[in-house]
């Protein structure tokens, strides 16, 4: 249990917003009163706003940003190699966790669409566009009702197809008339 002197010494400390050092509260400067009449302190230290107020606060940030990046020209290729061995062996799940938001932010009706499903549209579409039959392994999900214009994220608005047609088409209709698949009932 603590003591009442130990709680009244922690009520007189405070955090400094911009050096996020603790200070007592005498380091802080007055800052009015607020709408209950009670003093209020400003967030950052007496010793802070004067560094800002002779505009070598800045300089100091600079100099950490420097730090930052000399290390990260130091570490940047173990760093990159990481994010990329991290990129590669989650991405097609990346990607179907990014079109879902995308989905859920455009307010789609059903966001029901899973990256399995996704590989059988593919496969069932022999990995060509369905606009201009190009195979390719880098397909787009292309919604043959927009999401923005009130489609669904579901397997039977989808087909693929590839960056420069599904650019092509944006938000009109289909280039050309398309078969969506059906849904399988053992891919959900």
């Amino acid at each position: 249990m603590t003591t009442r002197k130990n709680s009244i010494e922690f009520l007189s400390l405070k955090c400094c917003t911009l050096c996020h050092k603790v200070k007592s509260l005498d380091a802080f400067s007055f800052n009015g009163t607020d709408r209950r009449g009670h003093g209020r302190l400003r967030s950052s230290c007496k010793e802070c706003r004067a560094l800002q107020a002779r505009g070598q606060y800045q300089l100091r940030a600079a100099s950490i940003t420097v730090q930052k990046r000399s290390r990260r020209l130091v570490d940047g290729d173990r760093i990159r190699a990481q994010e990329r061995a991290r990129q590669s062996s989650h991405s097609a799940s990346m990607i179907a966790a990014n079109q879902r938001r995308r989905a859920r932010l455009k307010n789609a009706p059903v966001n029901d669409h899973t990256a399995a499903q996704w590989l059988a549209i593919k496969v069932i579409y022999r990995w060509s566009c369905v606009y201009c039959g190009k195979k390719t392994a880098a397909l787009t999900q292309d919604h043959i009702i927009p999401l923005s214009k009130g489609g669904s994220h579901t397997m039977e608005n989808i087909v693929p197809a590839c960056a420069h047609c599904n650019s092509k088409k944006g938000v009109g209709k289909p280039l050309i008339p398309v078969q969506p698949v059906l849904p399988l009932k053992d891919l959900a």
